[in-house]
């Protein structure tokens, strides 16, 4: 067979690149092995990820993928049938500067309700926004008796918008309920967004957008196929098996770059995105009317933050935010607290660097704080949720 010029000069480059792929790839796949995991590489030194464990066991999850674990630790105790659900983001799994054997507040707030028949069962992604706590809501009311209803609101997750993959499939064999709202049955059938970045992009430095997942194409013939190759592949290759990984890796240094390049820094101003503001207040009042349909008591409150450095949020924007909160949640029938100012700025920490700067050097941290926090965090709302412990016991 005759090859053209053109021919061979195109072959060559493609050889060439397949080379320098397969080189440049094994060089990552043994650089991740030294990396920590996606799940805190935005929380990175100074602040660990860790899930509430009460007597070993999980009282405290991410999504469908772990949820089942914690449900059956539910089933198996004695604490109680009616549960206080908690609904938030990476501050809840995340402890800064932490020690052995500390427990972040959801640990700490299971075992000070211990006695009282409710069972705090804890559900935390890192960016997660107030649709993805409506799905999460819509699928607990049924599976479990929800008595309340814990929900911190956050600026920063006003900013995103999505429902990821793995929060959606908590209906993935489960019929959506006839009454359910349009706005919920459009979650839940409507673009799936991929968790691959959520939690590099936590809640310091925000992306601008989402990924569409491609779990959109599942059942079809690419899916299927794909499935199969990619399974065969990771067998026989450590490079094709940690692609995940790898690509992860490829958008946190991505995402690194743009902070670099634009000056992007934890202290920038994050500016409130109006069409996903409106979005998740939407989401917002749905769950405040779903738990008052469901008689769930409901306790909606500001998060802490530290204010011993600039914030970075617009002054007008972070107000109006939270006497927009207020208002909608009494409103609503449901219980509000500010607790802004509940942790001292002394307990907050630093995480690593969300630039291409010296992997040394230390950021600011606006999320997250140490283990002293969670226990100022438990303490409150223990407080808070006890008068309607009491009225339920006295009644």
């Amino acid at each position: 067979m005759v090859t053209s010029p053109a021919g061979k000069y195109q072959l060559i480059l493609i050889v060439v690149a397949f080379g320098l792929s397969v080189t440049f790839l094994s060089y990552i796949t043994v650089v991740i092995g030294n990396e920590r995991s996606l799940e805190d590489a935005a929380l990175r030194e100074g602040t660990t990820v860790i899930r509430g464990e009460v007597d070993g066991k999980l009282v405290h999850c991410h999504n469908s993928k772990d949820a089942p674990i914690c449900l059956a630790n539910y089933i198996d105790s004695d604490r109680g049938n009616q549960v206080a659900l908690w609904l938030g983001n990476s501050q809840l799994h995340s402890i800064n500067q932490i020690s052995l054997g500390d427990q972040p507040a959801s640990a700490l707030l299971h075992e000070k309700v211990i006695g009282t028949g409710d069972y705090v069962l804890t559900f935390s992604q890192a960016n997660a926004n107030l649709q993805e706590h409506l799905v999460f809501l819509n699928y607990f009311k049924d599976l479990v008796e929800v008595d309340k209803l814990i929900l911190p609101i956050f600026f920063d997750d006003l900013r995103e918008t999505g429902v990821r993959t793995s929060v959606i499939d908590f209906f993935k064999d489960r019929p959506i309920n006839e009454d359910s709202t349009e706005f919920f049955q459009s979650l839940i059938n409507g673009p799936r967004v991929s968790a691959q970045f959520d939690s590099v992009n936590d809640d310091n430095v925000r992306s601008e957008s989402l990924m569409v997942d491609l779990e959109l194409l599942e059942g079809t013939p690419q899916k299927i196929a794909e499935a199969y190759l990619g399974a065969e592949l990771s067998k026989i290759s450590t490079v094709w098996k940690a692609q995940s990984e790898i690509r992860g890796n490829t958008l946190i240094s991505l995402y690194k770059l743009r902070n670099f390049l634009f000056g992007i820094t934890p202290s920038s101003i994050r500016k409130s995105i109006p069409s996903r503001y409106k979005k998740n207040i939407e989401a917002f009042k749905e769950i405040l009317m779903l738990a008052k349909n469901n008689k769930i008591r409901t306790l909606v409150y500001i998060p802490p933050l530290r204010d011993d450095y600039k914030r970075p949020y617009d002054v007008n924007e972070y107000n109006q935010f939270k006497s927009d909160i207020q208002k909608i949640t009494l409103a609503h029938g449901a219980n509000f607290s500010d607790l802004e100012n509940l942790v001292p700025n002394r307990l907050w920490g630093m995480k690593d660097a969300t630039s291409l700067t010296d992997d040394t050097e230390l950021e600011l941290d606006f999320m997250h704080f140490q283990f002293e926090g969670h226990e100022l965090l438990a303490d409150k709302l223990f407080s808070l949720i006890s008068s309607d412990i009491q009225l339920r016991t006295q009644q």
